[in-house]
């Protein structure tokens, strides 16, 4: 067995993804990801003994080499294994005239693409694959993202309600109040002052904006009116004087009035963190009553059909005096 080979125990294939193909490795002595190197082969249509060949004749390649004892039809054998991270040197190597010819023209484009990586990273220092989304990380200490999508949406809001040729100055102008009131980035701000940063993007005076829009609210009061005419549009038909609400009939999610009022209030600049929690909990309360209910019901009206009770007829009770 050549000194660049590693014996190892038997090993347990588990499937990971290989550019958008589910390939099969095994974990090594030391922890590293393995791949079967002559599976691999067969699939693209490469001859074994030839690549077998080039993997040891390969400076780089043959220091990877590991054999893995992997199950098989005639039972546990000897295998030729790679570690993950040297798969793609080995395939960006592959004569593609080799290869079956249903593979070749993914191939040609995949040599296309490491060209580009290889020029990206030696000429520009960095190579980022447009396929993998880079998921963006909140700051030690800083707002949170749902926090600074939060602060982004306020401004766009008020910068888009401008005239076109007000918009960039009013950008700049509520991000530059955020960093002088802060004294860094949004994205820096604590946790804590997430509320007071609200209230500072919905204060500030931006040009542009049309005055006479106080008019139609007057000042300190904001627009959050929802009359008992409101549920008409959810429940036409029906007299509001009644008020029969079922726990069906609530609203949940944005159509909701009271959870409407709590979002103006909280981009008012007020803390209405408790009174929201508590109109999640009796809606959250009101919909497993409904469940607990209707579970309630179906269990009654199978009793009686198991029993043969008309529960459409009044039954009479005999009632002790």
């Amino acid at each position: 067995m050549s000194k660049n080979i590693t014996a190892a125990s038997s090993a347990t294939p588990v499937t990971v993804d290989f550019h958008g193909h589910a390939l099969t490795v095994v974990t090594g002595p030391a922890g590293e990801r393995l791949v079967a190197m002559k599976p691999i082969c067969e699939a693209i249509g490469l001859g074994w003994k030839g690549q077998h060949e080039r993997i040891h004749r390969d400076d780089v390649l043959k220091e990877g080499i590991r054999v893995i004892r992997m199950p098989s039809a005639g039972g546990e054998q000897d295998t030729l294994c790679l570690p993950l991270d040297l798969l793609n040197g080995w395939l960006f190597g592959i004569d593609v005239g080799r290869c079956k010819e249903d593979i070749r023209p993914i191939l040609i484009q995949y040599k296309r693409e490491c060209h580009g990586v290889l020029a990206a990273y030696w000429q520009q220092g960095e190579a980022v694959n447009p396929r993998k989304t880079r998921k963006p990380k909140a700051l030690p200490n800083g707002l949170t993202l749902d926090q600074q999508d939060a602060i982004k949406g306020m401004v766009y809001a008020r910068v888009d309600a401008l005239p076109e040729d007000k918009r960039k100055g009013a950008a700049i102008r509520c991000w530059s109040s955020l960093k002088s009131k802060f004294g860094c980035s949004y994205k820096e701000i604590n946790p804590d002052q997430f509320t007071e940063a609200v209230s500072l993007v919905a204060r500030i005076e931006l040009e542009g904006e049309w005055l006479g829009k106080e008019e139609a609210v007057p000042a300190g009061r904001l627009s959050i009116d929802y009359p008992l005419s409101w549920w008409d549009s959810r429940k036409p038909g029906k007299p509001n004087e009644s008020l029969d609400i079922a726990a069906a009939d609530l609203p949940v999610g944005e159509d909701s009035p009271c959870l409407q009022i709590l979002d103006s209030l909280h981009a008012a600049g007020y803390n209405i963190d408790a009174a929201f929690y508590e109109l999640r909990t009796y809606q959250n309360l009101a919909h497993r009553w409904q469940g607990t209910i209707a579970s309630a019901i179906r269990c009654a009206e199978s009793l009686a059909r198991f029993a043969q009770i008309d529960l459409t007829s009044p039954q009479r009770y005999a009632v002790s005096r």
